[in-house]
Order: C-alpha cells, then structure tokens, then sequence
C-alpha cells in the first residue's frame, strides 16, 4: 500500500465499518412493552407503508386523530396525491430538480420511526440511497435527555455516531453533499429550536445548544450540500416549516390492505397464525380499517398472539373489539410495577374523565396544565397511555398529551360511563355526566359517539366486564346494563312510537358487542322487524346480524332494499347490488362466495322468530337463488308475504319458487314479483300454482312483460274452481284489449277475486268495454278495479258508466291519468247518480277534467249515497270550479269523507266557498290543499271554516300552498277553537323561524285539539319531515 493511496482506503475502510456497525445497530430495535433488554428483528415488523407526495399548506394539529380514518379513505380511494415510495425520496422531481430535504409527515403511530431505521439499515447494506457516502440517525427523542445549555458540535453529534471516537471527521466533511442526516421525531423536542439568526453556526466544529445546531442544520448555515430527511407529527409541520427554506413533503398513510395482511404474516412467523389471526380482522370492518395504522396493527397482534398462545380461537364470532381493548389494557398494564397498580385504581377513572370530557369537546390534545389539574402526571402510567409531543408557539414550547390512537381515547371513555365512579364523574367540565344523556344525545353526534357506545354494550359481557374489574380495582356501574337496555329499545323510536323497525345497523352492532343472549333478546322484543335500505353487507354485518336474528324472538319482518354484499380485496372493489350505480359489473357468482340470501334464510327458518314478511328489493339476487328461497317456502310455517323486486329471477326462478310454494306445508297469502323480468314463459308455473294453492290470496306481477299471451294462461288458474285468490296486480304488464276477454271471463267466473289493478297497460276503448261486460255481470264480485294510464277516452266512459249502474260489487274504481276530460266525466256521472251505483272511491286525478265538468260532480256529491272519497288532483278545476264542488258539498245529503283537490289551480279567491262548506258539511273528514296558490289571504278565510263550531274536518293539508308568518296567527286562533282537526301539514320554508315557533307553542296548549302537526321542509338531508306529536309535546 503506497503512502498516497492508503488515506484513501483508510477512509474506505472507515466508511465499510461504519455500515457495518450501524447494520448491527439499526437490524433490531427495542419494541414497546417489549421486556428490558428485549429487541425484535425489524424484519419481523416492518411493512411497506403507502407514502404520497404533499404540499405544506396544512396545519391541522389535531389531524392525527381526528379524520385520520377518512383521510385515509380519501388517499386511497381517489388517488389525488401521488404515491411514491422510500427510494425514490430523494430523486429528481417533475422539474429535474433532487431535493436536499425531505420532511416525512406521518401521526401517531403511522411508522415514522421504524422508516427512518429502515432506511438506515437498508442504507448500510447498500441496498439504498448509494449516493449517500454516509448516513447519520439522530433521535430527538434521545436529544431530550440533554439539557438545552449543553454545548456540543455537529462533529460531536457525528462522533456519537460511529462505533469510537476514531472517526475521520475531517474526510466525512470534506464532502458534505455525500452526507444524509435523518432528523427523526422533530415533534418530540422539548426545546425550542427558535433561535436568533445571528446566533446559528456555519462550521460543523462549533460548539452551540443542540438547539442551535439543529436549527443550523434545518436553515442550512452549516453543511448547506448535505441532504436532511425530517420526520414529523403534522402538529410540529407549521413550526418545521418555518426553519426550512426549501423542502420537499410527503406523507405516510399507513398501510394498504395487503400490507396490512403482509405485516400479520411477518408478526407471527406461523402461516396458520396468521390466516387465523387476519380473519378475525377481517370480518370487523371498524377493526380492519382501524388497522391502517402500524400503532394498531402491532396493538391487535400483540394481544391476538396471546390469545393464540392460550389456545383460544379468535376467529370465533364471540371475540369482540371491546375484548380485544381490555386485552390490550391488561397488556399494557403488566408492564408497570405492582406499586403501580396501586395507584391505578385513582389514575383510571381519572384519565377515562379526561377522554370522556375530550371526546365531547372533540379534543385529542390535552395540554400539561391540565394533565396536572386533572391527577394524571404520575411518572409511569402517564406515559403508559399518553404520547407526549411539543407544540411551538410564538416561540414558546408547550408539552401536549394525546392517546396513542382516538379509538383508544374513545374506549376511555366509555370506561368512564361504566365503571360507576360517580365522585370522578363530577369532573367532567360537561353536563354529560350520566350515562343517560350519553345516549340521548347518540344520534345528534353519532359520529363522535358510535364507537364509545359500542364499547359500552361490550363491556357487558361477562368475560371483559370480569378482566377489567380485576385489573384496574373498579367496579362496573350497576346502572349500566339497565341505561343500554332502555336506550335500545327507544333509539329506533320502538318504545314511543309505531315505528317498530331497526333502520341503523349499528344497533345490531351495538347489540353483538355484549354477546349476552338474555339481554339481546330484552332489548329487541320491542320491535317487530329489520329495514336496511342501501347498505354495503361486510361479512362481519352478516354475522352480527345473524346473531341478533337468532335471539329475537318477535321478529316479523326482514326489508333489504338495494342491499349488497361487499368485498375488501387489495383493489378496494365492491361487489354492488345496482351495477348501474357504481359502474362496476359484479363478478359471475361462485359456489363459495356469500350469499345475500343467508340472512334472510336463517330468518324464515328461525322457529324462534316467527317471520311473517320478507322483501327483497334490488338485492342482487339471481334465479338460483330462488332454489334456496324455495326450500324455505316450503318448510317455513309462518311466512305469509314474500315481496322480490329483482331483475335477475326471471321464468327460471319462478319455476322454482313455484315448487316450493305448491308444497303442502307452505302458507303464502301475498306473493310479488314486482320487476323479475317474467315472461308469458313462466306464467304457465304460475297458473298451476293458482289452482294448487290453497293459502295464496295475492299476486302482483307488475312491471313484467307478460303480453296478451301471459295473462291468457293465467287466467286458466284464475278460472280454476280451487283457486282462492283474492288480489291480481298487472300493473305495466305489455296488455293490450285483446288480453281483456280473458279478464272478463275471470271477472264473471270467479268467486273469490276482489281486487284488479291493470294500470299502466294500453288496454284502450275496446279493452275496457271488454272488461266491463264482466263487471256487469251478476256474479262478479270484483270490490276495487285500477285503470290508470290505459288510454280511455271518453267513449270508454259510456261502459264504464253502465257498469257502475248495474255491477253490484264495485267499491273503488281508480281512473287517474286518463285523457278523456270533461265529455268523459259527464258520461261517469250519469253512472255515479243511479242509485243502483255503489261506488265509494273515485280517482280522477290528472283526467284533464276542467271547471266544466264540476257542476256535474256537484249534482253526483248531493245525491250518490254511497260516495266517500274523490280525488281530483293536478286537474284544471280552477276557483270557479271550487264553487260547484262547495254547493254540493253543502247538501244535506252529501256524504263525502275526503276531498283531494291537489295541484288544482286554486287561488284565495274560492277559499271563502270553501269556508262555507267546512261550516256546514258534517262529513267531510279529509281536505288535501296541497300545491294551490292559497296565500295568507286564502288561509284567513279557511280559517274562519275551521272556527266554526259545526265543522267537523279532522285532516287538511296546506302543503306548497305559499303560507308565510303572517297567516299563523289566523291559524292558531283557530286551532285553539276547532274541536275536531287532528292532523296539519303546512311547509315551513316560507313560514319563517317564529311561524313555526308560534304553531308549535299552540301545539302545546291544552285548548288545541291537534295531535299532530307536520312541518314539511324540503332540502333537508336529515328530518326533512318533522313530526310533533301532541302527547310528546303537551305539558304535563
């Protein structure tokens, strides 16, 4: 080796020793609760993080916590940062320009550190970063155990470094663009940084505060070609900035799915483990999604690897969250000393008060003041729960404290409501004290609230409820169990109104989290069934509700409307119940994928249940699904409606729900097919089924292209002298007149159909005359007839008026949506009069029937003794047709009960007829307003109807009809004096604040007879129509 070349391999040999040591140094580290002197391969921890390139115009210090979850979702959802990973943080950008430095922005627990030693060992291996000759780690959580004063150098910081005190500073410095110096934990200093210009350094020799070197190093005075990589929490990112003149910014966002499942793996080193250990995350979609972050992915598999150790299953569906949290609370605990856990039994309920009161106040950062006031700065348990992190402020540091993660904090607080401290419960700096108001105000701050109110219902089972009683001393709160059950059975409104459906799924949620059958069922015998209405169904919302379903024992109804199945794969896709909706096309259907279906299968075949009703709309089901639905059809003894609106069953599935419902033990009373793409194929099933059933009394099959050919073989059934059917719905089925022969002949032969509804098909003149010569006919017994929107004109009415003269079945006949106008009207009214007529509903709406034809209806309304209820909405009848229509409203011997004159064209100007009529019918029950030009002037006159002593209207509805403020008055005075009205609908957007107020103090009175006021609002997205309800609302 010649005398020039070996301080140049000296510096080689240097270099290769020092990758050497820190190779030894940075291959393993120290993980927390791991045991003194315990290290774990990093290996064995570290999963590729999903990282974004960021601007640095955020300053959300609370970031961290709060949204973090949707944050996240965003990231991953849209993409609308782009990705890029570790190696390529110091490449050139878009603009050919490499960054010198690199600030790593990540929260709590997102892996900031374990990158930053990845990196380095990666670095020391050569497998990273080879521009870097060498790479310098600095802690500034180490840098705290310093004091600010002490003076040192860069070159001592470096020094400290290398494995002796031999290090060539000189040759390392001589090249300072080859140096990379990882910052890690800026968050963490204890000090500020914030130091006078004029006081930084510029040679790596100088002695200054660490403080000073730091900020020397981030403003680039000292070593300004050298490249810094900064980690950071997002509440240090507005201070950091400041320092930096220059700086490129990216963001850890946790893991993906697949590194979520990657880092399982690697924790537990046993494929098995593993596998069993990811589904139980997987089926807990809250869990799951929580574990983006390495914090909680580490947190649920330390606890799961105990559990594994132990030889219990976690996979089985009674693990719940709040176990898993009481698990990790015992964990944690084991660490401190057993003096420790005598001060325990004061410090719990006081940092559960402090989570409690942050959740509130939507707080995570508490600061030291009131970690002080509060009795929470003992020296080991605070920092067994809380991080500790420093905020610069007007060049001040301020020492904040926040939970390792929100869910952390929220399980607190639920602690706080069930461990029955009430002394501690008295320093809550909120009225929120009992756990009563907890749960009155769930569903006004939901978000905030779901997962704490989770945790209580979990914290009634026995197993937690038991370990956290030994563990921390306190005893559960005996009001607890008695808080949620009340609270279960009110929140969908079961216990205080008619509403006896669960519409949340997070009550079914909230119930699987106690796991106590007894309990389960005594909160849900309260309510008779489920309504779920565009939901995306996990698996593990499968499994919740199948528990719940199997311990309810009133369980009536199931109601899934456009529900779907989803699936959380690596590519975040979804398997959708509307194709249409999401613009992905689901997957062809496989043995073993899940099925909608198993839900409501358990459902009918739970014998505890009873269930009576099941709908499935726009669920996504297909024809074979209807093999699974027919076996239970035919063994189920208590269904009695099944309701499917489903594109995919089609003839096929038809076929087979046929032979399940032919089965002797079946008792379907209502079958529809609403929607199911039949065709005149599948009718012929239907047709045997009708003459085989001796239970069903209902079938619609609207909105289905039967034609002529499909109502022709189901009227061979209809005909059939054993069928037993009641109601027939063809509504929209491609009909045309030819098909109505074969109606008629069923019209005059059966002797069990009552009800035929045919709207929706051009059945036209012809087609009505057809089917009126079975109306006519002595042994029809057909009670409601449907004709809307089948092109009648008025020539179709001179049949239809003969069959109301001479059928003697006929109750409702519903022409809506026909063109035949005022010519037609006249023709029906010669039919209304007879007195052989017994008609009692008429719909005319949107008939093009003017003020014309109302002088006819008015002769009808004073002498038909059968009529109770005429529609007349969206016509032009016009204030002067109003005025007829009141003349006849007046005859002694009118009869009428409802009168809808919707969308009608009305001013203020009839309402005084109007008024006189309410004066002085005695049975009119029923007026609808609704869409009419009314205005305040109209109201006042309406009002002096309703004051009358002999008005009997118990409905009106004033809906749209341009009311403001200053008609309340009018009707107040008037509901205060009205002995009958017991409903009101009026909107409230033009009443304005006090209107609305002022009806709603009246509707406190005890003089108002009133007992519900609807105030309809549109535009809302929550409680777009609100109700009141006298008794909720009286005083008293």
């Amino acid at each position: 080796m010649g005398p020039r070349e070996a301080p140049e391999d000296l510096a080689v040999d240097y270099r290769q020793k020092y990758r050497d040591h820190v190779a030894r140094e940075f291959c393993t580290f120290n993980e927390v609760n791991t045991g003194l002197g315990e290290n774990v391969p990093l290996s064995s921890r570290y999963a590729k993080l999903m990282v974004v390139m960021k601007t640095q115009s955020r300053t959300e210090r609370e970031r961290e916590v709060l949204g973090l979850r949707q944050r996240h979702k965003e990231v991953t959802r849209d993409g609308a940062n782009p990705a890029v990973t570790v190696e390529t943080l110091f490449q050139p950008d878009e603009r050919e320009q490499i960054p010198q430095v690199v600030v790593l922005v990540g929260a709590a627990g997102m892996g900031k550190t374990i990158t930053a030693r990845k990196i380095m060992l990666d670095w020391a291996r050569g497998d990273l970063y080879a521009q870097f000759e060498y790479a310098f780690y600095i802690s500034c959580g180490d840098i705290n155990l310093s004091e600010q004063e002490d003076t040192l150098s860069l070159g001592d910081l470096m020094s400290g470094c290398c494995p002796d005190r031999q290090a060539p500073l000189g040759d390392i410095l001589a090249r300072p663009q080859k140096l990379l110096f990882i910052v890690d934990g800026f968050d963490e200093l204890r000090f500020s940084v914030d130091q006078p210009t004029c006081k930084l350094c510029s040679s790596a020799e100088e002695k200054k505060p660490v403080g000073i070197i730091l900020r020397s190093l981030l403003e680039k005075t000292l070593l300004s070609e050298s490249s810094l990589l900064i980690t950071t929490r997002p509440t240090a990112l507005q201070s950091l900035g400041q320092r930096l003149k220059t700086a490129c910014f990216a963001e850890i966002q946790g893991f993906s799915e697949a590194e979520r499942e990657e880092y399982f793996h690697k924790f537990f080193m046993d494929e098995e483990a593993a596998r069993r250990a990811i589904s139980f995350v997987q089926r807990n979609d809250a869990l799951f999604t929580m574990c983006f972050v390495p914090i909680m992915c580490w947190t649920v598999c330390t606890v799961l690897e105990r559990e594994l150790g132990e030889g219990n299953d976690p996979s089985q569906p009674s693990t719940t969250i709040t176990e898993l949290y009481v698990s990790y609370l015992s964990r944690l605990l084991k660490c401190g000393k057993e003096d420790v856990k005598q001060d325990l039994k004061k410090f719990l309920p006081r940092l559960c008060c402090l989570a409690a009161d942050g959740v509130w106040k939507q707080e995570t950062l508490f600061e030291e003041k009131e970690i002080k006031e509060r009795g929470l700065n003992h020296p080991v348990l605070r920092s067994l729960f809380l991080n500790e992190s420093v905020l610069r402020e007007d060049s001040e540091c301020v020492s904040v404290y926040s939970f390792i993660h929100l869910s952390f904090q929220e399980f607190l607080a639920a602690l706080f409501y069930a461990l029955g401290d009430e002394d501690t419960r008295e320093h809550l700096e909120t009225p929120e004290k009992r756990i009563e108001l907890l749960l009155g105000n769930y569903t006004e701050c939901k978000t905030r609230l779901v997962l704490v109110v989770r945790f209580l219902f979990g914290l009634l089972k026995k197993e937690p409820k038991k370990k956290l009683e030994e563990i921390t001393g306190c005893e559960a709160s005996p009001q607890l169990e008695e808080g949620l059950l009340t609270w279960a059975r009110i929140s969908q409104g079961g216990a205080s109104s008619s509403n006896r459906e669960i519409y949340d799924l997070k009550v079914f949620h909230c119930l699987f989290e106690s796991q106590e059958e007894t309990f389960v069922s005594g909160a849900l015998e309260h309510f008779t069934g489920i309504l779920l209405s565009d939901v995306g169904l996990t698996q593990f919302d499968q499994r919740v509700l199948s528990f719940c379903v199997k311990h309810w024992k009133g369980l009536d109804s199931l109601h899934l409307i456009g529900c779907f199945l989803t699936r959380e794969d690596h590519d975040n896709k979804v398997i959708p119940g509307h194709p249409e909706r999401s613009g992905l096309q689901p997957p062809q259907a496989e043995q073993s994928q899940p099925s909608l279906l198993s839900l409501p299968l358990q459902a009918v075949g739970n014998p505890r249940s009873q269930l009576k009703t099941l709908r499935l709309w726009q669920c996504q089901l297909t024809s074979t699904s209807c093999r699974d639905l027919a076996t239970a059809l035919s063994t189920s003894g208590s269904l009695r409606e099944l309701d499917l609106q489903e594109r995919q069953v089609g003839d096929a599935g038809v076929h087979l729900l046929c032979e399940g419902l032919k089965h002797p033990a079946c008792r379907l009373e209502r079958l529809r097919l609403w929607q199911c793409e039949l065709t005149s194929a599948g009718c012929e099933d239907l047709a045997t089924l009708l003459s085989t059933s001796q239970s069903l009394r209902d079938l619609d099959v609207g909105c289905n292209k039967l034609g002529d050919a499909g109502v022709q073989l189901l009227c061979e059934g209809l005909k059939h002298p054993t069928c037993r059917l009641e109601i027939v719905g063809l509504w929209w089925c491609r009909i045309s007149s030819a098909g109505c022969g074969d109606l008629a002949t069923v019209l005059s032969t059966s002797r069990s159909l009552r009800e035929l509804d045919v709207g929706a098909n051009e059945l036209g003149d012809a087609g009505v005359q057809l089917l009126c010569e079975g109306l006519k006919h002595p042994t029809c017994r057909l009670e409601i007839m449907g004709l809307r929107y089948c092109q009648l004109t008025s020539a179709g009415c001179r049949d239809l008026a003969a069959a109301l003269s001479t059928s003697p079945s006929l109750r409702e006949l519903d022409l809506g949506d026909n063109d035949f106008g005022d010519p037609g009207l006249q023709l029906l009214c010669e039919g209304l009069k007879q007195p052989t007529c017994r008609l009692e509903i008429m719909g005319l709406q949107r008939c093009r029937i003017t003020s014309a034809g109302c002088g006819d209806l008015a002769t009808v309304l004073s002498t038909n003794q059968s009529l109770r209820e005429l529609d007349l909405g969206d016509n032009d009848v016009g204030d002067t047709g109003v005025r007829p229509l009141c003349e006849g409203l007046k005859h002694p011997s009118c009869r009428l009960e409802r009168l809808r004159l919707w969308w009608s064209h009305l001013t203020s100007v009839c309402c005084g007829d109007l008024a006189a009529a309410l004066s002085t019918n005695q049975s009119l029950r029923e007026l609808n307003l609704g869409g009419n030009n009314l205005g305040d002037a109209g109201v006042r006159l309406l009002c002096e109807g309703l004051k009358h002593p002999t008005c009997r209207l118990e409905t009106l509805r004033l809906q749209c009809c341009r009311i403001t403020s200053a008609s309340c008055g009018d009707l107040a005075e008037a509901l205060s004096t009205n002995q009958s009205l017991r409903e009101l609908n009026i909107n409230t957007e033009d009443l304005g604040a006090p209107g609305v107020q002022l009806l709603r103090e009246g509707l406190k009175s005890s003089t108002w007879q009133l007992e519900t006021m609807r105030l309809i609002r549109s535009g809302l997205n929550e409680g777009a129509q609100q109700k009141l309800d006298l008794k909720e609302e009286k005083p008293k």
